[in-house]
Parts: C-alpha cells; structure tokens; sequence
C-alpha cells in the first residue's frame, strides 16, 4: 500500500461478494471488486492532506461468523488477493455462506498465515522497533502498517467495510530555533513504561480492537526513527518526521510522560518531555502532532560503562571513546577503562574501532546492555589484545561463574562437546548444570562430539545459558567424560550402563561398595547393582581413572530402596525397558509437579498436582492414580491415555497438545543418561513448563527450552 493515510489516517473498504447457487457443490468466492478509498472529511487541511492506493501484492485475510450466535464460530476465509491495482479488486474464497443468512464479516491487512482468528489474529507487528524516513515530511515508510475492518450482522452478499488502523502515529513537527539550517538524523520516543512497538496479538470482534502483548521480549517502550537524505531545514523552518505507535490509553488517576530525542547530524541532541494526561493517549488510526523546538542542549553529557552498570535504572546514555573487542553475527562486546558493556543492537564498527558512542538505550537482559537507538561516531582504530583468561577446571566453577559474573571476564574452561543447531552453538561442560552459548558468531563453528577448549569473553547469564563470545575453540588432547556423573539404579539391581567418550579406552574403574559391580566394557561403563532389600536408598562412587593422562572422574551411583511392605508404588524408570507398556505418572521432578490424567482439559495452565517424592518413588493412593496415565505398544510408537480417556500427542513439530478420546497419537520413548525420558510425537517433546502463569504439561518443538524441563516417568508397580 502506498502513501498510507488520509485525515484521520483512516481508510474505507468495499467488499462485494457472489454465492454459488445452491445446487453448486464448489466453495462460494469472493470475485466481485474490493474497492478502497480514502474518506475525505470535510474538515481535512492541507497539511493533513495524504493520498490514498492500493499496490501490487496487498493481500488480506478475511473470516466470517452466523451473526447473532452467543458463542461464534469464526471461519477463516483465507487469504485475498489483489487482482486490480486501479480499480481495487482482491479476490478469494469463503466457505459455508448460505443465502438468507445473516453474518458478521472481519478484515485484517497485511495478510499472514498467523492469522487463523479475528478473535486473535497475528502476532503481527503493530509498530517496528527501528523505523527509516527518507527525507523531511515523508510518509511512505507508513505503508506497511496493519488495517483492520468488520462489518456486524451483514449479508451473505456485498458487505461494505470500513478499513481502519490497528496502529496510531505520532508526528513529530521539528522547528528549527537555530541561527543556522541543521538536517535531522534521528527521533527516539520513549515513555515511562507504556509498550508503545513490537509484535501483538489482536482481538478485532468487540467494540474495538484489544491488543495483547506476544511477550515480555518482544514489546517495547519505545521506538526510535532513523532519517535518510540529510535534507536541510533552515532556521525558523520545520520538518515533520513520523512514527507509527501501538494504541493505548493512560489509566484513571494516572498520567504517562512521553520523552523526545532528536539528533541532527552533527550529533547535536535536543530533548523534550510530553506529559499525556489520564484518559488520553494514542487511538488507532489517529495522528498525534508533538511541536517540537529543536535547539542544542549543550555539550553531550558522557557516561562511563561503570556507571551505566551501576545506574539504578535503565535509560539513554552517550558512551565516549570505547573499543571494540569482540564481534559476533550482529552483537558487540565495548570495553572502556572502567568496564565492559554488551550491545544487542547491530553497531556499525568492527573489532579494533573505537567509537563514540550517543542515545544508547539500555536494558538489563541478564545483564545492563545496549538494546537500540545507539549511533556510532569512529573516531580511531586500534591493535585488540585479549587479557590473560582465567581458567575454570571444572563443571562446579563454571556454574559459580555463570552465578557470580562481572561482564567481559575472559575465561577458558574445556567444553565435553560442541553442539550447532541453526543459530546456536552450546557448549556443555561435565558435571555443569548451566551451558555454555556461544553468542551468534559471525562464522559458524563446526559440531564436535569430542571435548574442546574454550577461551572467550562471558557476557551475560541467561536460564541455563552462559553466553559467551567466544575468540578460540582447540581440540583437547587426553580426555575422559562419562555421559553422566550420576546414575540412579531401583531397587532390583537392573544394570546400568553409561557412555564414556575418552581418547583411550583402556580407562579403568574402581567403586567403593559391596553390593555395586563397576566394569570397563569394550570402553562402556557398565554397573550392576545387587537387589537392595532395605527401604532406605543407598549411595555408592565410581572412580574413572585415564590410562595414560592424570586424569579421574567421579561417577555417583543412587540405589533405590524396597517399597515398605503392604504399600504399592510408583517407582522411577531408571533403565530402558523392553516394552514401556504400563500405569505412569509423567513428573516434573524439579516442582515434585505430575500431570492431572483426571483432566478433560489437558493443555490448560496449572495442569499439574504437586507429589511427596521420596527415595525415587510415590506412593499409589486413590488420589494420585487419578493423575495416572496408560502407556500402551502401537503398530508404530506408544499411545498414553490419561485417566480420564484421553489420548495425548501432537501432530507436528509445533508447540501444544492435542488431546481425543477417539485419535490415538503416536508416541516414541526414550530414556536419557540423565534419568529424564524423552517423549517425542509430530518431533515435538512433552517437556514442562515453568513460564510464570504457563506452568502446564504439553509438547514443545525443542528438547533445550530454558523454560521448558524435562520430564520423568514414574511406573506402577506390579
């Protein structure tokens, strides 16, 4: 769409549609034109005045619903296309129309495949983060914004919509008080916590649209406008600049300070405040105007990285004479004489550079960093020398780094293997709980299933993940890493084995217990445990000794004690069984959290019981074995059936999970050296969740989520 608003920033739609005759056994389509025009209000200015079109490869989504229904059922039409660019034609089809009925049609703009319900359409991006103006009072970056329309209890033939804004603007109208012409670089806006850009959820079926937040990390407060063309404004002249917002209201009893940076290029930086009082703010398809004087504020008022650390808050800060040490894909790491500091914002500099640094907007992502607006002055280069790094030996310190970190520390510490998926490369450290992430670097590295030595700069911790930005990865020479340091045996003695990856595989072993058999088999740690009679669980250590290095590895060994007598009990699966057929309860060990089988709703939040797990078991009473679930052999996989009969899986590698008492989902198990089991259906993980106000069992597209923990398998016993 092109030179997107009118007075108002509104727009009008038209849409005319033809059924088929009933005897037609073909979906009814959309073919007749689809007709947007702009709404000239009588009171529309010159300045006001912005022409209207559509453009080659505008699509839309359309839905329909029976009007009148007390719950509707909203059906997605799919996407429409434009067929003709004067005259405004989209065609497509819908579904299900019958002659005579009465229903309520929706509209969305930009067309997106997310969109599968007006009643909660995208995500899509109602305002960017970074926006670009080409040149003083240009509007054509604006096309992109997202449109809505509706038309209530329409016909089954030509509803007529009214297309309007999902997003509003503000525009920023810069006087210039100087003696002398400046040209505008850029506008940040920020408020005082209102999310004003990113990426929503949009409710378009009530009286106006509702708007949802698609995540903390993917909404901001505010949006920042870069300024192509360097195009003069000569004194006592203005210049408008325009940034599309969000909509939102300011509360009763409240009021919202809106905050406007304007940088010319010389980097001369003019600052005002905007108060926005209770029960106004920026409505959907409206034009807000900000008068703005710009005059120089003076010197710019420089912050050391120390400092920004140590501010009690996050803001905008001007950064002077920093170097860059590290670079990865599109990140930096800045360095100063008193710290260092992590930029997520792609900076125009390289390793070496030094920089001036101004309207850097921080944010504390594990760690205060550089999140946008920033603009880089190169002002010299220089020879990057890596300090001395400090060497962690072991999985135990690299956890109480990743604890207790100061940003920028140079470590090294030897990884048992190197793993990339997509953009992403972990790290992972023998008896560590946290991981190493390698921050996205600019060239990939290669996956190593044999140990490596790390040397980089930590950065920030983040869940599990260390991130690091890494300088050198070398192979290791004399290694020995079991797959696990512990291993948990039941009570029955059922043999164990653990992988052990090592460059000699005439290692040996030794245990400190009785009842405890610890072999090297063909390089294989293999551990047989007698039956373990008592009811308290037992304990044991394995020594692994290098053959030729010095080199020992402890491995701890848990026995499970015997259910007391008359008591029946879920026990832990420890060892992989022939056949997984069986009464489970699915646990979370970490929350003592099982999944509800008594549920007839399973993806649902607070799907979970809280259990007394004690010596790897929970007792069976009449309560829990109404959380328990039925694992059954299928022609290919596992079903598991909850209490309640329903059938769980998913279909796809996506997040969710379906449910039937009819479907029975294909399910495959595996047991991990860990003692966690992955259960895997559609390549999506049954994990739980511990996102706050999410806690729920359901499958998830990845085994490594940091929100996501792994399950375990608790068996009835017999």
């Amino acid at each position: 769409m092109k030179k997107f608003f009118a007075l108002g920033w509104m727009l009008v739609a038209a849409l005319a549609l033809t059924n088929c005759s009933k005897e037609e056994t073909v979906a009814p389509t959309l073919e007749q034109d689809f007709v947007v025009y702009a709404n000239l209000d009588a009171t529309r200015t010159v300045a006001d005045g912005y022409s209207t079109s559509w453009a080659d490869g505008d699509n839309l989504n359309i839905f329909h619903a029976v009007a009148g229904e007390e719950t509707a059922t909203y059906v997605s039409d799919g996407e429409f296309t434009l067929k003709d660019v004067a005259a405004g034609t989209f065609t497509g089809t819908v579904t299900g129309v019958e002659d005579g009925t009465s229903y309520d049609w929706f509209a969305i703009y930009p067309y997106s495949a997310y969109n599968t319900t007006p009643a909660k359409a995208g995500y899509m991006t109602i305002a960017a983060l970074t926006q670009a103006q080409a040149g003083n009072d240009n509007t054509t970056h604006t096309s992109g914004a997202p449109l809505y329309g509706v038309v209530k209890g329409g016909s089954s033939v030509a509803p007529e919509f009214s297309m309007k804004h999902l997003s509003s603007m503000i525009k920023v109208n810069v006087t210039n008080t100087l003696d002398e012409a400046i040209s505008i670089k850029s506008i940040l806006v920020e408020t005082a916590g209102t999310k004003i850009s990113g990426t929503y959820y949009v409710d378009i079926t009530g009286d106006a649209p509702a708007y949802a937040s698609s995540g903390d990390n993917y909404t901001y407060s505010n949006v920042s406008l870069e300024v192509s063309g360097e195009e003069a404004i000569n004194p006592e002249t203005s210049a408008a600049f325009y940034l599309t917002v969000c909509p939102f209201e300011v509360k009763e009893g409240a009021t919202e300070t809106i905050t406007v940076t304007v940088t010319d290029n010389s980097d001369e930086v003019s600052v005002r405040e905007y108060t926005i009082p209770a029960g106004k703010g920026f409505a959907p398809g409206k034009v807000t105007t900000l008068n703005f004087d710009f005059a120089a504020d003076g010197d710019i008022e420089w912050t050391t990285i120390a400092e920004i650390h140590a501010a009690s808050a996050e803001g905008t800060y001007n950064i002077k004479n920093v170097t860059v040490v590290a670079k990865g894909y599109y990140n930096l790491l800045l360095k100063d004489a008193t710290g260092y500091l992590f930029s997520y914002q792609a900076l125009d500099a390289e390793v070496g550079d030094i920089i001036n640094i101004t309207n850097a907007l921080t944010s504390t992502y594990g760690e205060r960093q550089i999140k946008s607006g920033a603009v880089v002055e190169k002002i010299g280069e220089t020879e990057v020398t890596h300090p001395e790094a400090t060497l962690l030996v072991n999985g135990a310190e690299f956890d109480a780094k990743s604890d207790n970190l100061t940003v920028g520390e140079y470590i090294q510490f030897e990884a048992s293997s190197l793993t990339v998926s997509g953009n992403y490369t972990n790290l992972y450290v023998y008896g560590a709980t946290r991981i190493g992430s390698a921050i996205r670097p600019a060239t990939a590295f290669t996956s190593s299933t044999t140990p490596v030595l790390v040397t980089g700069y930590a950065c920030y911790t983040y869940g599990q993940y260390l991130n690091i930005f890494v300088t050198e990865v070398v192979p290791v020479e004399n290694y020995l890493y079991p797959a696990s340091g512990n291993a948990s045996i039941d009570a029955d003695g059922t043999a164990k084995t653990i992988a052990v990856t090592t460059d000699n595989v005439n290692w040996t072993v030794e245990d400190d217990a009785e009842w405890l058999d610890a072999q090297n088999v063909n390089g294989v740690l293999t551990l047989t445990a007698s039956q373990n009679t008592a009811t308290e669980a037992r304990e044991a250590k394995v020594v692994l000794t290098h053959a030729t290095a010095d080199i020992t590895r402890i491995v701890v060994i848990s026995q499970s004690g015997a259910p007391a007598t008359g008591a029946i009990y879920y026990q832990k699966v420890t060892s992989t069984p022939s056949d997984w057929s069986g009464t489970y309860l699915i646990v979370n060990e970490d929350e003592s959290f099982v999944f509800d089988g008594s549920l007839s709703k399973l993806d649902a939040s607070n799907n979970f019981k809280e259990v007394t797990i004690a010596d790897s078991a929970i007792e069976a009473t009449e309560e829990i074995n109404g959380y328990a679930f039925t694992i059954s052999a299928g022609n290919d996989g596992y079903t598991i059936k909850s209490a309640s009969g329903y059938y769980i899986g998913q279909t796809s590698d996506a997040n969710g999970l379906k449910s039937s008492t009819t479907t029975s989902y294909s399910n495959t198990l595996t047991l991990n050296a860990d003692g966690s089991v992955h259960i895997v259906s559609g390549n999506a993980y049954l994990r739980f969740n511990t996102t706050e106000g999410q806690d729920r069992f359901r499958y998830y597209k990845s085994s490594t989520f940091s929100n996501q923990k792994a399950i375990t398998l608790y068996k009835l016993s017999e």
